[in-house]
């Protein structure tokens, strides 16, 4: 398991007491003292990139509610500690304390930074940034690791606080399967480097507007030594690390922490070796290029995931609660940690739990109707957990609370179902921040789609779920025209889908609609889907505007669908209908589709995406008028995009054809010489 860093803030009450100013405590003056628990939870198997134990030193920065400056444990940057302040360091283990002299009433902003030895990186308390060094940059360097949180203290501060340390910067993992390969042909990889160019890097991170705006004048060289033994984030049995890099990526605004890099450059034995382009990175995130990169350099898979997985909750002692009582069990829940419900509840409302500090409840009685939603602008985490043996609650949502930051777990050996979560007519507001984690579901999944509400839906996972006797799509965000803020940055991965055999006949296996954020579809099975296996849309108003949804976003989203596997889908394998941003369908097996393997259409004037389509195995039934590929305007939808169909594999004549229908015309710069590989 990753690991996390986490602070954990113990605040006593706080007597007055006189100070030398209303922001920095007189030294000697008893003022009631703050601490703050550091800790990495959980222990590694084996050793890994980034499991956070080479931040072994903690530098801390305090300042007054206007960012200014007061005091830290660096030399030169600010006033020093005040008497009775310490700082620790994770030289003895994984947890460490730091105390601060903080006044009553009086709100701070905290900064804390967790760095290796010989780090380099310099935190700057005064400028508020952490710069970066490149030269003579090591790849496999895990001393170019680190953890950064700028903690706001409220002046009326709760008892307990957790608090995350997250990675500023993102780290390049690339991964091969076919070293044994490449030796026996001749090439015994010994080392790797990995290069970026002037631009691609920032140098500079301020951590308090959390942009990093300054980019590297200069390429970047991270130089290769030895290939590492560490476990490669992605099918580790499979693909074998050739190098990894530790990268400050540039963010203009914090709305938008994504960068694609134009080209990420890779050499072998110290010779250039492939460049990789438009690859995403973000911090706090890993990104993951992998594939038989040594015999098949041109092929490849992205993928960009969150680097660290788990939850500060699962170290917390659990506490029962064995009440009947609603208002007694949300009592107890309302100071946060871990709970076992034992009790039988006919309904629980967390709507009113003033959600400050993360909660997980393990549901272990039963419990009729469940509305975990919230009326909190920034809710601390919520997990609710349905052990195996456990019947779900029926989740439920109203117009007064809004669903965010909650997680949903399950288990996949239980015989146990979780009929759906519904969002239909509620009057909820906003769907962000979910996460749906080995639940098993039926009959319905997530459904946010056919109403007017939730008018934001954002930042939703659903993974390792399974999906058994569906009658609607599993993640159903169709025809939601109200959806006028966002509806991105979603992430479906390692689920199981089966449709039944009444589902409606125009079911979509994965539908998401009026999207406009970044999109993941990865390695999921779907079977039987009586329309189209995974359709997605911008779903614009008309050929020439781009709908209800902003144009900026649309141009520069991510839409990734890999690795998955369609089974008889009754009509398109994978149906991308008005693309946008950056779309990349690769690795995909569709299975015996009804009508086309994949099918791109109605590309509106709008905008001018880039769709890549390569390396997916495709069989078709036999039809007159149905492709293994095709890409077609459609309705008069006279837009263009940059198309790359390249490598597919059809497993018989009819799904191995390519067809640019009804007038399309791909733009300047495409490349479909090769749509095939046989």
């Amino acid at each position: 398991m990753k690991k996390f860093l986490y602070l954990t803030m113990a605040l006593p009450l706080l007597a007055a007491t006189s100070c030398s100013n209303d922001d920095l405590p007189a030294p000697g003056q008893d003022d009631g003292m703050t601490t703050f628990t550091v800790k990495m939870p959980g222990e590694i198997p084996s050793r890994v990139f980034a499991d956070g134990t080479t931040a072994k030193n903690l530098a801390v920065a305090v300042y007054d509610e206007n960012d200014n400056l007061l005091y830290s444990n660096i030399a030169g940057q600010g006033e020093a500690l005040p008497e009775g302040a310490s700082v620790g360091d994770f030289s003895a283990g994984l947890t460490t304390t730091v105390t601060l002299p903080l006044v009553k009433d009086k709100e701070y902003n905290v900064a804390f930074w967790a760095y290796a030895e010989n780090s380099p990186y310099t935190f700057s308390p005064g400028d508020k940034k952490i710069t970066v060094n490149y030269t003579g940059a090591l790849a496999n360097d895990d001393t170019r690791d680190g953890f950064f949180n700028y903690y706001n203290v409220p002046a009326q501060r709760p008892a307990t606080k957790n608090v995350e340390l997250r990675r500023p910067f993102a780290q390049i993992n690339i991964g091969t399967s076919d070293l044994e390969a490449a030796r026996k042909a001749g090439v015994a990889v010994t080392s790797a480097n990995i290069s970026f160019p002037a631009g691609a890097l920032a140098t500079a991170y301020n951590f308090v507007e959390g942009t990093a705006d300054t980019p590297n004048t200069a390429a970047v060289t991270f130089t290769g030594s030895a290939l590492p033994a560490d476990a490669f984030p992605v099918q580790p049995e499979t693909y074998k690390y050739l190098v990894m890099a530790y990268v400050l990526t540039p963010v203009d605004q914090t709305s938008q922490p994504k960068t694609v890099m134009q080209s990420v450059s890779l050499a072998v034995n110290g010779n250039a070796f492939a460049s990789y382009d438009n690859i995403p990175a973000q911090a706090n995130y890993q990104t993951n290029i992998y594939g038989a990169l040594l015999t098949k350099k041109e092929n490849f898979n992205v993928t960009i995931n969150p680097a660290f997985f788990g939850s500060y909750m699962e170290e917390q002692p659990v506490q029962t609660i064995a009440s009947s009582d609603p208002t007694e069990v949300t009592a107890a829940l309302e100071k946060g940690g871990n709970f076992e419900l034992t009790g039988n509840i006919e309904a629980l409302d967390l709507s009113g739990l003033s959600r400050t500090n993360p909660v997980k409840v393990t549901v272990k009685g039963t419990v009729g109707t469940l509305n975990p939603g919230t009326k909190a602008e920034n809710p601390a985490d919520l997990i609710i957990n349905v052990p195996k043996g456990v019947a779900y609650p029926q989740f439920i949502a109203n117009g007064k609370s809004d669903w965010k930051n909650i997680t949903i777990q399950g288990d996949l050996s239980s015989s146990q179902r979780c009929q759906g979560l519904v969002f239909s007519n509620s009057g909820l507001k906003e769907l962000s921040d979910i996460t749906l984690d080995g639940v098993p579901f039926e009959g319905q999944g997530l459904n946010f789609g056919y109403t007017a509400n939730p008018q934001v839906v954002r930042n939703i996972k659903v993974v390792g779920c399974d999906f058994a006797d569906m009658k609607q799509p599993c993640v159903n965000g169709g025809s939601n025209m109200y959806a006028g803020s966002v509806q991105g940055d979603i992430e479906i991965r390692n689920n199981h889908i089966v449709y039944a055999s009444d589902a409606a006949e125009n079911t979509n296996g994965i539908y998401l609609t009026q999207s406009t954020g970044n999109i993941l579809i990865d390695s999921n099975v779907i079977e039987d889907a009586p329309y189209h296996g995974i359709y997605i849309s911008s779903a614009a108003n008309s050929a020439t505007t781009p709908g209800i949804m902003p144009a900026d976003a649309l141009k520069n989203a991510d839409i990734v669908v890999t690795n998955n596997s369609i089974v008889t889908p009754k009509h398109d394998g994978v149906k991308m209908d008005s693309p946008y941003g950056n779309v990349l369908i690769q690795g995909n097996t569709v299975d015996n589709a009804g009508e086309n393997g994949i099918r791109v259409c109605r590309f509106n004037s709008s905008w001018t995406p880039t769709v890549t389509v390569e390396d997916n195995t495709i069989s078709i039934k036999v039809g007159l008028f149905f492709y293994g590929i095709l890409f077609t305007e459609l309705n008069d939808y006279t837009g263009t995009a940059v198309i790359n169909v390249l490598d597919n594999v059809g497993l018989d004549k009819k799904s191995k054809t390519f067809s640019l229908g009804s007038g399309f015309k791909p733009a300047a710069g495409s490349n479909y010489s090769q749509p095939f590989a046989n």
